[in-house]
């Protein structure tokens, strides 16, 4: 199968709100956004693609993965790249961290596999720019697909 350049950048399903300080994972709806999310992707991507699985290491953003790695057979990698801004970190700083974790995605995007990446509400939009220069807000469980620098496609989980 021939490499694809492909990035599909995912925001993690709906959290745990129990307790907002506690990095507690998926509620109940993001588990079920997780499993839809899995489904849809597992869909349109071929099992024996090489993918990449890249993530927030907050559970939520692992949690929304794991249905994937399990499926391809991958180890999800993470990175404080893809924190979403944390407390006292400038807009500036959160910028510059942010284009940090674009270099790196598109890094492992040479190396031929599909690359998927988990992270916030915050970060995507600013990686979105970076990546195709466009300017978009996903939902949770929503994905943006990025094939040659062009966004071709964008799900939101209520479409799925």
């Amino acid at each position: 199968m021939a490499a694809r350049d492909l990035i599909i950048l995912v925001r993690h399903a709906h959290r745990d709100l129990s307790d907002p300080e506690m990095d507690n994972g998926l509620s109940a709806k993001g588990r079920k956004q997780a499993r839809a999310l899995s489904k849809c992707l597992k869909d349109r991507l071929e099992k024996k693609e090489k993918v990449v699985l890249f993530s927030s290491p907050k559970r939520r953003c692992l949690e929304t993965l794991e249905p994937l790695a399990r499926y391809f057979g991958r180890r999800l990698q993470y990175s404080d790249l893809l924190l979403e801004q944390q407390a006292g970190e400038t807009q500036t700083a959160f910028q510059a961290r942010v284009t940090r974790g674009v270099r790196e995605i598109s890094t492992l995007q040479k190396s031929g596999a599909v690359i998927l990446v988990c992270s916030h509400g915050d970060w995507l939009p600013i990686a979105l720019r970076r990546l195709c220069g466009v300017k978009v807000e996903l939902k949770k469980a929503g994905f943006a697909e990025i094939e040659n620098g062009q966004l071709v496609r964008l799900l939101q989980s209520s479409d799925f």
